[in-house]
């Protein structure tokens, strides 16, 4: 067997997400909510069930880098936990705005409607 799952992601990616999660002494639901997925998507990352993707393996990393610590290459110090988002700009076309904030806001349907993406998508279900 190899030693990478994939190009991004180390074999023992299990081990490693709950020696962070356990070194910041932290609870499956508050490792999830640092990285932006549910508890349950740790749970079963921590258990081999599933794999995380690039941006939540990328947030881990962040996660697991001290919080002081210098650039390689650079003498430029900086903290990975005061890292904030970028500012929002809507200066650009109001259309790519709000196509934008209909898409951010569409990714949570599923948190208040299960069957959100059914009753989203044009195919009609089967009666069962």
């Amino acid at each position: 067997m190899s030693s990478i799952i994939s190009p991004y992601l180390p074999e023992d990616y299990p081990q490693r997400i709950k020696r962070v999660r356990g070194a910041k002494g932290l609870t499956q639901t508050q490792f999830a909510e640092l990285v932006g997925v549910t508890y349950v998507t740790v749970n079963r990352w921590e258990n081999g069930q599933s794999r995380p993707n690039k941006l939540a393996w990328r947030r881990i990393a962040e996660i697991e880098t001290p919080p002081n610590h210098v650039m390689e290459g650079t003498d430029v110090e900086y903290d990975a936990g005061a890292v904030t988002p970028p500012s929002l700009d809507f200066s650009t076309d109001p259309n790519a705005v709000s196509a934008v904030a209909e898409a951010h806001r569409l990714a949570y349907g599923h948190l208040f409607n299960p069957a959100f993406a059914t009753e989203m998508s044009l195919i009609d279900p089967l009666p069962h």
